[in-house]
């Protein structure tokens, strides 16, 4: 049946499609509700590779609307059950669509019609999950709990309904509501995971801990799990307990640096050092360029014990190690840059590479530690001596330039960047872009449009440099030639939500197109939508309709998520000062003096503050 939806004919008649898509939705829902992820892999591959086949003619926005137009040929109450089952199971996979793209507004709308046409447990989860994941998280918590009364042995939906109250800061509430889910089915880990986390919140590790060993007594095989345990036996001053969940953990999923961290930790706790020198070596295989890894690593010795003890166990393995210890070492040199012991992780880092002199692992950390200690000249040599045959190269030379910019050198550093766009041994798009940004420092635009405008003659589907030129133009006040081009980012990437923003914006500032600008940021706000940014863009849509508490309400949401952010408290300065709250007024500029702008903003807000100070008799 699924090689027969995938190879349907040219002529495809909506309804066969939507048996198609029903057949997915019956037969998948099971796995889906089980949360098993062998049957929502097959799913998502599925729905990825069903539109994108040649055998299907229509587009699937061709196709959604003329299934729309069908479906009100006649009023849904006359269709027939089996009729409304298809067209329930179409629409679920309009919605997973929607939610693959992370549109999470499109996404609910479709997950609700699917369910007042075929009304089901499974449904009403998807449709609430989506709007919570839309940022309605009060409408989400009080929909779920009239849901619940319709199915109150739904794992799922009660599970959902307690993350949701643990959410809004009903902790009490949600913990009853996730251990009732538990006892529909003890073998979801969803209620397990949010359980222990609240009692890790509340400092309760004990409480974690038994909520742990429940999770694992009833899934054996889930390794995050067992990680958990030995996290937590560590954390509690309890090795001896951690080396057999550490183990497991590690046993079952060998390739997840954290796991191999926590049990190489373990190890060494346990007096093991030999065993735990192999894991720290394979650990030092890893790319050290990738920051997200490090970061994680650090704020996985934070939670086990304090830093120092973490040094001490570090030098410990490296002393003992045969082979020099270099991951260990590694190791201790990334949290010495975090207790800001710049110097001791650099000598650490040289001897290193001294040790591991054709290592371009090594010597790239070479290389970060003595720029670190502000050792340029030497780091940019130690850089240099990486191959530009090596995955590190890259990297390396873009440190570089950071190096060289940060020095005030910026010929130097246009110099590398254009050497290596004429060369193309590295992909030149990131160094397009770099060079852009030293041109606007240097107070050239044009020169930055320039580059821009031959990085994308090279590369005309780059997105990317596409959005920095008109970004560009902007700045060079060429404000019809920005929205040309952001339009053409938003032509070939509708869901490029800083693009949509950034034109809603334009429009606003300049009081025109305004219904088309809070068109453009709504968008931007479905796919992004707690991003404060767009919050603040939208507010400044209704306080230049003259609707200031419209806009009040959202830029109050917008502080909610940067509060330090000086545009943001200016605009609401601007609003208290239109509503006739002087006081009010006054504390928000000068918050917006305080925080965080960029030069050409900061200016602006000072005059304004001064200004309004000297026609306002407020407080000081």
């Amino acid at each position: 049946m699924l090689s027969g939806c995938i190879g349907l004919s040219h002529n495809l008649d909506v309804a066969k499609l939507a048996m198609c898509y029903n057949f997915l939705y019956v037969n998948f829902q099971w796995g889906l509700s089980r949360m098993s992820y062998g049957w929502s892999s097959i799913l998502f591959l599925v729905m990825i590779y069903l539109p994108s086949c040649s055998t299907v003619s229509p587009k699937r926005d061709k196709v959604q609307k003329i299934a729309i137009d069908k479906r009100d040929e006649l009023p849904t109450s006359l269709w027939s059950p089996s009729k409304r089952e298809i067209y329930a199971g179409y629409y679920f996979m309009i919605g997973e669509y929607k939610s693959l793209e992370r549109s999470w507004v499109d996404a609910n709308r479709w997950y609700e019609a699917a369910y007042h046409l075929d009304s089901n447990s499974f449904l009403a989860w998807k449709s609430i999950s989506s709007l919570a994941q839309s940022g309605r998280l009060t409408d989400a918590m009080y929909r779920a709990k009239k849901i619940i009364l319709l199915y109150p042995r739904d794992m799922r939906l009660r599970t959902l309904y307690g993350q949701l109250l643990v959410r809004m800061g009903m902790i009490e509430e949600g913990v009853r509501e996730l251990e009732k889910s538990l006892v529909l089915d003890p073998t979801q880990t969803e209620p397990y995971l949010t359980l222990i986390q609240v009692h890790e919140y509340q400092q309760k590790p004990r409480k974690a801990l038994v909520v742990a060993k429940d999770l694992v007594e009833k899934n054996p095989s889930y390794s995050d799990g067992w990680s958990i345990i030995a996290r937590l036996y560590l954390a509690t001053k309890q090795p001896s307990n951690a080396l057999y969940p550490a183990k497991m953990a590690y046993d079952l999923m060998s390739n997840d640096p954290e796991k191999v961290l926590v049990y190489a930790l373990a190890l060494e706790m346990n007096g093991e050092s030999r065993k735990a020198v192999a894991l720290y070596e394979a650990l030092f295989r890893l790319n050290p360029t990738n920051n997200e890894l490090i970061a994680r690593m650090v704020r996985l010795y934070n939670q086990i014990g304090d830093l120092e003890g973490a040094v001490e166990l570090l030098k410990e393995v490296s002393k003992r190690s045969d082979t020099g210890g270099a991951g260990a070492k590694v190791q201790l040199a990334i949290l010495l840059w975090e207790l800001k012991r710049f110097d001791q992780a650099e000598k650490i880092l040289s001897d290193l590479h001294k040790q591991y002199p054709d290592s371009d692992r090594v010597t790239y950390m070479a290389g970060l530690g003595r720029e670190k200690v502000k050792a340029f000249e030497d780091a940019i040599a130690t850089y240099n001596k990486i191959d530009s045959a090596s995955p590190f190269y890259r990297h390396a030379q873009l440190r570089v330039i950071g190096i060289y910019r940060s020095l005030g050198k910026q010929e130097k550093s246009l110099e590398i960047i254009n050497s290596h766009i004429a060369n193309k041994r590295v992909d030149p798009e990131e160094f397009y872009s770099l060079g852009a940004s030293i041109y606007s420092d240097q107070g050239k635009p044009d020169n930055a449009i320039s580059l821009l405008q031959q990085g994308i003659d090279e590369n005309p589907d780059s997105v990317g440099l596409i959005f920095l030129l008109a970004v560009y133009y902007e700045k060079s006040d060429k404000k019809e030639d920005c929205v040309a081009t952001l339009r053409l980012v938003i032509e070939k990437d509708p869901r490029h939500s800083s693009a949509l923003n950034y034109l809603g914006y334009l429009f606003a500032e300049q009081g025109k197109n305004l219904d088309e600008a809070e068109d453009l940021i709504t968008k931007a706000l479905q796919i992004k939508p707690r991003d404060g940014f767009y919050l603040d863009s939208l507010g400044w849509v209704y306080y230049k309709r003259k609707n200031y508490r419209k806009a009040l309400e959202i830029l109050l949401q917008a502080e909610s998520v940067l509060p330090t952010e000086g545009v943001i408290l200016e605009h609401l300065g601007d609003v208290y000062k239109q509503i006739r709250q002087p006081q009010k007024a006054l504390d928000y500029y000068r918050r917006a003096v305080k925080g965080r702008l960029d030069d050409r903003d900061r200016g602006r807000v000072e005059e304004k503050l001064r200004d309004f100070k000297n026609t306002n008799a407020v407080s000081s």
